[in-house]
């Protein structure tokens, strides 16, 4: 049994088409099986997905609100 799942993030701009073969076991849905191409591609939206909301938690994060000028940060780490 074959189905086609899409898979679209905010991020990207085509969706992700999937293929997947399903294999029951005693008449109910068990596994699928999907290419590997495909496989690849859903981890890295998935690394996509965590990465952004990673990113979006640290920006709502108070300690994150204050900034510091470049040159400060420069000299604090000795490459100035």
């Amino acid at each position: 049994m074959q189905h086609e799942i899409e898979i679209r993030t905010k991020a990207q701009k085509e969706p992700l088409n999937m293929t997947a073969q399903i294999i029951e076991k005693a008449g109910k849905k068990e596994f699928a099986v999907i290419p590997y191409r495909q496989y690849v591609k859903m981890q890295e939206a998935l690394e996509d997905y965590h990465a952004l909301k990673a990113l979006r938690s640290a920006e709502r994060d108070p300690k994150n609100q204050k900034g510091q000028p470049f040159e400060q940060v420069a000299r604090k780490l000795g490459l100035l």
